[in-house]
């Protein structure tokens, strides 16, 4: 088990690669202006979808659910809707290989909204919405994720 953290920086394009399949395998994060090694969390396992950030653009709200898999507390599922209303996923599908319904441990529900709790920290986003990403995760699939948000 390793920990991560993935910083969002919202004047530039930034495009979301999402790993998925039965759950959420992995989260890459890479922009345009620096086309080299991506900030990327869990594995490559699953089916690849992506999603581009505008500049100025920002993720406002981020849900989704834990679940058991092979003994693991992993992400089964995870949706992101960005501060312009646009819903991307759900990725992964809380599922199971060997055909068992996987049991949904919790659900999970971060937005930037205000009245919401949640994790603020100064850093790099200057405005609203998601900044980062912390948690821990394996060499293939993400344990736990952490939402941090600016008001």
């Amino acid at each position: 088990m390793r920990e991560f953290t993935i910083n969002f920086h919202p004047n530039q394009q930034e495009t979301v690669i999402v790993h998925a399949g039965w759950v959420v395998d992995g989260v890459k994060l890479g922009n345009m202006k620096n086309p080299g090694p991506k900030q990327s969390i869990g594995g490559n396992g699953g089916d690849r979808r992506e999603f581009h950030l505008r500049p100025k653009e920002a993720i406002g709200r981020v849900w989704g659910t834990r679940v058991m898999f092979n003994g693991e507390k992993v992400i089964g599922q995870l949706t992101f809707q960005t501060t312009n209303g646009t819903v991307h996923g759900p990725f992964g599908t809380n599922g199971n290989p060997q055909g068992i319904p996987s049991s949904i441990i919790e659900s999970f529900d971060f937005c930037s909204s205000p009245g919401q709790a949640m994790t603020a920290e100064v850093g790099s986003r200057a405005g609203p919405g998601l900044k980062k990403i912390t948690g821990k995760c394996s060499n293939k699939s993400i344990l736990a994720m952490n939402f941090h948000f600016q008001e």
